[in-house]
């Protein structure tokens, strides 16, 4: 009898960990449904030599999150874009790296789109890309829907800004899935521009984060491989709410984890509200 449970533990811990996960989120792996057959890696703008610009750069919004000591600072936010939009006289496009809702519920993504009207409203800012993080693809919800009507973007695209590739993958569901993979492989191979990702979860990291990170090993290394190969500058990424990791994988290769938006000072977090601004130096290069 005792031998029989020790065979049954490796078993019993299987079952345990199945059950604590809901693997219905699986759905969406591939990013885009079956009729849909446009690959929005490819970009159709001409070539142009990169120029100089100013990027606002958010993460982990998690709009109606209650958790304990959780906190937000957004008049503070609008307060310090406005104060400080002369200093960026570039910025005016800013980019949202996932988990814009706490529970994927409809009421949260149009809390987002209010948010994003009057960040338009109030600043420079004109133009929003937004991708997905995993509290955006909760099971049970119309999170599909509510993406594609409230939100309006593609599970996953590529556009040219200003001599720059900008890659805004999908990984909600910690890996980005065969058919994503293989158009993202096929849109960099005919992409001439330097390259910059931007990503829910992170690439790496560094060792003590892998538990954030994809999950798929082999997933990953294709990715690095894509990103030192084919002039990858920068890989970012949100979802570990400490942030302000950075780690690189060569000289000019570089991974950088954004810290959340919001705030949190309780027993498992101590995180200030954040938001960052990319500057790039096309003359420095």
């Amino acid at each position: 009898r005792y031998l029989d449970m020790k065979r049954l533990l490796p078993l019993l811990m299987i079952l345990f960990i199945l059950s604590s996960c809901n693997l219905s989120i699986l759905q969406v792996i591939d990013g885009k449904k079956a009729d849909e057959d446009r690959n929005t890696f490819m970009i159709q703008e001409a070539f142009e030599s990169p120029t100089s610009f100013s990027l606002l750069l958010v993460t982990d919004i998690h709009f109606d999150r209650h958790d304990n000591g959780v906190y937000y600072r957004n008049n503070q936010f609008f307060d310090w874009i406005q104060e400080n939009q002369s200093d960026f006289p570039n910025l005016d496009t800013m980019i949202c790296l996932g988990d814009i809702t706490e529970n994927s519920s409809t009421e949260e993504f149009n809390r987002y789109a209010s948010f994003r009207n009057d960040l338009i409203k109030k600043t420079n800012i004109r133009e929003i890309l937004t991708i997905k993080g995993n509290h955006d693809i909760r099971p049970d919800t119309n999170h599909m829907a509510d993406w594609k009507n409230i939100i309006r973007q593609p599970e996953y695209q590529a556009v040219a800004y200003k001599g720059i590739s900008f890659y805004l993958l999908n990984t909600a569901n910690r890996t980005l899935g065969k058919t994503q993979l293989k158009e993202l492989q096929e849109a960099t191979k005919q992409d001439p521009r330097p390259k910059i990702f931007f990503s829910h979860m992170p690439l790496y990291g560094k060792p003590s984060l892998v538990y954030f990170a994809l999950q798929d090993n082999q997933e990953r290394e294709e990715i690095i491989s894509l990103l030192v190969r084919r002039r990858g500058m920068l890989f970012l990424a949100g979802h570990h709410h400490q942030g302000d990791v950075l780690y690189s994988f060569t000289p000019t290769t570089t991974e950088f984890i954004l810290g959340a938006f919001h705030g949190r000072d309780s027993l498992f977090e101590q995180t200030k509200p954040r938001w960052y601004i990319l500057d790039l130096d096309a003359e420095a290069k």
